[in-house]
C-alpha cells in the first residue's frame, strides 16, 4: 500500500534560528537584570537593550514563520503571532521602564521569547503537535503573550 504523504524535511531554518536567538535572549536577560548604568552609560545600556530586542523579536518572527511551514498553525493564528509579536515588544519595553508594572516587563522579557520559541517548534514538529493538542498550545502561548501585552500597555491607560 503506497502512502501520498511528502517526506518530513528536517526543520533546519529552525534549528539555524534557535542558537543566535537563546543567544541574544540571553543577552537580553543579562542587560534588562543589569540596572547599574546611569548617565551616558546608561543610554548607551538602553541602546543596547533596544537593538538587541529587535533582533530577538525579529527572528523569533521568522522563527514563527518557519515553523509554520510544518502547517502547525490552526486557522487565524498566522495574523493573531502577526500582531502580538511586536506589540508584545513595545509592551514590554514600556513596562520595564514604568515603574509599577517593572517586574510584568521583565518577567514578560524573559519569558515570551522562550514561549515563541516553543511554539515554532511545536508547529514545525508534528511529533509534538500529538503529544500537545493544538487548543491547549494555543491558549498557552498566546494567552499567556496577549497577558502580557496587555498588562505591558497599561501604563498607557493611566
Amino acid at each position: 500500500m503506497e502512502t501520498n504523504t511528502p517526506p518530513l524535511r528536517r526543520p533546519i531554518v529552525l534549528m539555524l534560528l534557535t542558537v543566535p536567538a537563546a543567544l541574544l535572549h540571553g543577552a537580553l536577560a543579562m542587560a534588562v537584570l543589569d540596572q547599574r548604568w546611569t548617565g551616558p552609560a546608561g543610554l548607551a545600556h538602553g541602546d543596547f537593550i533596544l537593538l538587541v530586542m529587535f533582533y530577538l523579536w525579529l527572528l523569533l518572527g521568522i522563527m514563527l514563520v518557519a515553523g509554520n511551514t510544518g502547517g502547525g498553525f490552526s486557522r487565524g493564528i498566522g495574523f493573531l503571532a502577526a500582531a502580538v509579536v511586536p506589540v508584545s515588544a513595545v509592551a514590554l519595553l514600556l513596562a520595564t521602564e514604568t515603574e509599577g508594572t517593572r517586574l510584568i516587563g521583565l518577567s514578560g522579557l524573559l519569558l515570551l521569547p522562550v514561549l515563541y520559541a516553543a511554539y515554532a517548534w511545536w508547529a514545525r514538529l508534528p511529533a509534538l503537535r500529538q503529544v500537545i493538542p493544538a487548543g491547549r498550545a494555543n491558549a498557552i502561548v498566546w494567552g499567556t503573550a496577549c497577558l502580557f501585552t496587555l498588562f505591558g500597555l497599561s501604563p498607557l491607560f493611566r
